[in-house]
């Protein structure tokens, strides 16, 4: 409780609500709760979650690591070490958690990847781009619907740099940024951690 309070800011009946479901997703996960704990309060303060909104985060992560395969605390460490150049990108707090456990999930390196959206936000800033979401888009388009494997390799070269360029079209085109479905439950979370914690109890 004292943890809690301290690194959220929370109290009363919010302190106590988010707390048991912090030892709630350590006994179904196995997870270590002071672990996961200073894990998630990063990526809830690097997010600007409200504590009104911590409640529902909580259950966003668990739907996420069920989905994907991907632990609460590594997908909440990957959200505040990459949360920035997505925020910069449109990205919100259920597109990020989704893409990343995505990436887990499919295998996709996310320090790459993350360090090739660094380069190509930074190419579109020097070229004068104002909406760095829309040319991202166009961009992720263009490599998706080139014709050949060679031609969406130069295009994702031309865009996130010679080193992760070929990685980047390889994932764009099979698919590992379609996360449509996982955002849909994301938004549909509510109460997860209860749920399951219910679910999992024995006599």
């Amino acid at each position: 409780v004292a943890s809690v309070n301290t690194r959220l800011g929370l109290t009363g009946r919010p302190l106590e609500t988010v707390t048991t479901k912090f030892l709630t997703l350590s006994r179904i996960t196995g997870q270590d709760v002071t672990t996961m704990l200073t894990e998630v309060s990063k990526a809830a303060n690097d997010a600007g979650v409200k504590s009104g909104e911590m409640s529902g985060f909580l259950d966003k992560l668990l739907v996420t690591s069920q989905k994907t395969g991907a632990s609460i605390s590594s997908l909440a460490s990957d959200m505040y070490r990459y949360g920035s150049p997505l925020r910069q990108v449109g990205f919100g707090v259920n597109e990020t958690m989704a893409t990343l456990g995505a990436f887990d999930k499919a295998g996709v390196n996310t320090k790459l990847v993350m360090g090739s959206l660094r380069i190509a936000l930074g190419k579109m800033a020097k070229a004068g781009e104002k909406d760095l979401p829309a040319g991202l888009a166009k961009g992720i388009a263009a490599i998706k619907n080139a014709k050949t494997g060679g031609d969406a390799a130069a295009k994702a070269i031309e865009l996130f740099g010679a080193r992760a360029g070929p990685d980047m079209a390889a994932a764009i085109r099979e698919g590992r940024f379609e996360v449509a479905d996982l955002i849909k439950q994301l938004g549909n979370s509510k109460g997860a951690v209860e749920k399951t914690g219910d679910a999992t109890l024995q006599f």
